[in-house]
């Protein structure tokens, strides 16, 4: 497995040197690049890349993505493979969906209709081609997502005073000092239910360092830039 990418970056490297340089190949130059050439050649090894239309997702919306499969060495789109396959698995890697799409130009459209009845939790989206199983799992693309779900039985409300839980979830589940951070966040009502909100992030001085607003059933995003690790915001 390591020879092969060695092998690839190698051979680019090599003619890469050779594309911008006056000096001609020796006979034991030529030799090397040739055999590289040949185990490039015998050995391929292909890139997917998942693009997914958002950060995170509700139980019952659609995840929809675009693959992107290339020849690993050129970046080029002559990849052999012709299939992908996709698929949706929870965080004790079980298999929630499998999506079976073909390669047309190196790209493929699918998604996956998230169940209202799927848990909320951190999820896995997996791709990979047949040619891929062969050299093992470390070849697959990989990604966690964050899938909500504020769905819970309609109750009689209590006599008392309405409350929110706000809960917010940071891209990839880290948040980042110096770098712009994508937070998901949630807002729930005393039923569990999806609600409305807007407002305000504070730092430790009180000081407005960014807006948000919910989108769809209490759910949103903010964007935020935290100068260091020790800001505390609010």
């Amino acid at each position: 497995m390591f020879r092969s990418h060695y092998a690839s970056a190698l051979l680019t490297a090599v003619m890469l040197c050779f594309a911008f340089s006056t000096v001609p190949f020796n006979d034991g130059l030529k030799q090397i690049l040739d055999k590289l050439s040949a185990y490039v050649h015998y050995r391929p090894q292909e890139k997917l890349y998942l693009h997914l239309d958002k950060p995170f997702y509700a139980a019952g919306e659609d995840l929809w993505f675009k693959a992107y499969l290339v020849n690993a060495t050129f970046h080029t789109a002559d990849s052999a493979s012709r299939v992908i396959y996709a698929e949706l698995l929870n965080a004790q890697g079980k298999l929630i969906q499998r999506d079976v799409l073909y390669v047309s130009g190196g790209l493929a459209h699918g998604d996956f209709s998230l169940p209202d009845s799927l848990s909320e939790g951190r999820y896995v989206v997996r791709a990979y081609t047949n040619y891929m199983k062969n050299l093992g799992e470390d070849f697959f693309f990989v990604k966690e997502i964050d899938i909500l779900n504020g769905s819970t039985p309609d109750e009689p409300l209590r006599d008392v005073a309405p409350s929110v839980a706000l809960q917010f979830f940071p891209e990839g589940g880290n948040f980042l000092p110096g770098v712009e951070n994508r937070v998901a966040f949630k807002a729930l009502n005393e039923r569990g239910k999806g609600i409305a909100v807007e407002g305000e992030v504070l730092d430790e001085n009180n000081t407005v360092v960014a807006s948000f607003k919910s989108e769809h059933d209490g759910m949103g995003l903010v964007r935020i830039t935290p100068l260091n690790a020790q800001k505390q915001y609010k």
